[in-house]
């Protein structure tokens, strides 16, 4: 998917990570928190991202390209590869039922 619902709002954005600066455990299967989105905002390069089923099988694998994004669902396991000059960001949303639409950072 790569909307989110109307109802969420930004409250915490990563540093800029590149290839040298990713933590591994983003490389690795990882899944945010309960109620939690993820918005992979994609600043250089590509970032290659990997979606996993329930099983911890392979779902769907995309390439995002600088400028574009992607959103991971609460508890999502997914990973994210990049290439040698890509630098992104994750900017983290939850629900507010004061936000009118969702924010995009």
């Amino acid at each position: 998917m790569t909307g989110c619902p109307a109802n969420l709002r930004a409250y915490k954005t990563t540093p800029r990570f590149t290839a040298v600066t990713v933590p591994v455990a983003l490389t690795q299967s990882h899944q945010t928190k309960a109620g939690i989105w993820g918005q992979i905002r994609v600043l250089d390069g590509i970032l290659h991202l990997t979606r996993f089923d329930e099983t911890g099988q392979v779902a769907a694998e995309e390439a995002i390209a600088a400028g574009d994004s992607a959103f991971v669902h609460p508890e999502e396991p997914h990973s994210v590869a990049l290439d040698d000059d890509t630098a992104f960001q994750v900017t983290f949303l939850r629900e507010d039922d004061q936000a009118a639409t969702c924010e995009r950072i």
